[in-house]
């Protein structure tokens, strides 16, 4: 947001935010719950045409200006509910799996030895009685 000097009236400096900035497109809308009834407005031809063809690509939860089709209008109260659908599978992964299998994990025993020289303090025989309540 730029300043600009001068502008308005008033008390102080004068001085007035201005956007500096080009508008960003238009917002998306929040998501919607299963049972939210623009979930069932579909494009098609007539009420028919858009109950039966549920597909995301005819889901339009903002009104006509969703349907991309000549001739099409958005339908309320269909059959149809986009809470219903997925988006279509994606495709296969790109890196396929190896031909050949992973070695084998390496085997070996635990050391006999210590790894430092002595243990910090004396290691306890036996438990101590009973737990302290702290």
């Amino acid at each position: 947001v730029a300043v600009a000097q001068g502008a308005g009236s008033g008390k102080g400096s004068g001085n007035v935010p201005s956007v500096a900035a080009a508008p960003t497109d238009k917002p998306t809308n929040p998501p919607l719950g299963p049972a939210d009834p623009l979930n069932m407005n579909f494009c098609g031809f007539d009420y028919q045409d858009a109950s039966s063809n549920c597909y995301l690509e005819r889901f339009c939860p903002n009104g006509d200006s969703d349907c991309a089709m000549e001739g099409m209008k958005c339908w309320e109260y269909t059959t149809c509910n986009a809470a219903d659908l997925t988006a279509a599978p994606t495709v296969a992964p790109t890196i396929p799996p190896s031909a050949d299998p992973t070695p084998a994990p390496v085997n070996t025993t635990p050391t006999q030895t210590p790894t430092t020289s002595k243990p910090s303090r004396e290691p306890t025989p036996n438990p101590t009685g009973t737990p302290t309540t702290k």
